[in-house]
């Protein structure tokens, strides 16, 4: 059994040097330093939340793709307007159209409403006058195919002066098509 007390006193005899000292005021001040460069990065004022009941994903059965729609709702919190120039998901930009979404079963079909609120196009600036808020939402496709019912991916929203904000979006699967599948 190793002996803990002389362990501790022998890191905290080297924290006490010269050198230690050193090492940890620099770690200290590194963290600081990153702490406050992040900081500067995001965006002012911007809350950006998801809209669980609006967000959600179904794997198409006509093109082989997976359909995410992320619906958000952006509170601009601070003095300026707030001027959005990409909302990427996990890598993948918004697409420019929302075709209709039909889902079919054994033996029902039914289309898929999308969420209220202004959508988001790639290329698209997105504007956010100050102490407001807005729904928006955004479709993406990707080729590829998840059969799970739940997925965790990064969003991440890019202004036009370079400035960002990122959040872990959880999704599920649309509830209509799990009744479908479920049904068959």
């Amino acid at each position: 059994m190793p002996d803990l007390s002389a362990y501790f006193k022998l890191f905290l005899e080297l924290l006490l040097s010269p050198n230690g000292m050193l090492t940890a005021g620099a770690a200290v001040a590194a963290a600081w330093l990153a702490r406050l460069y992040f900081k500067k990065k995001r965006i002012p004022g911007l809350v950006v939340e998801t809209i669980p009941e609006d967000t959600w994903f179904v794997h198409r059965d006509d093109n082989r793709r997976l359909s995410i729609v992320i619906a958000l709702r952006l509170v601009n919190k601070s003095g300026r307007e707030a001027r959005i120039r990409s909302v990427r998901f996990s890598g993948y930009s918004a697409a420019q159209e929302a075709p209709p979404i039909l889902l079919e079963g054994a033996q029902t079909s039914a289309p898929l409403p999308y969420p209220k609120g202004e959508q988001y196009r790639a290329g698209m600036e997105f504007r956010i006058p100050p102490y407001s808020t807005q729904t928006a939402w955004a479709l993406y496709v990707s080729k590829s195919v998840d059969l799970r019912n739940r997925m965790s991916a990064p969003l991440t929203i890019r202004s036009m002066d370079g400035k960002r904000t990122a959040l872990r979006v959880e999704l599920r699967r649309h509830p209509w098509q799990i009744a479908l599948y479920s049904a068959a």
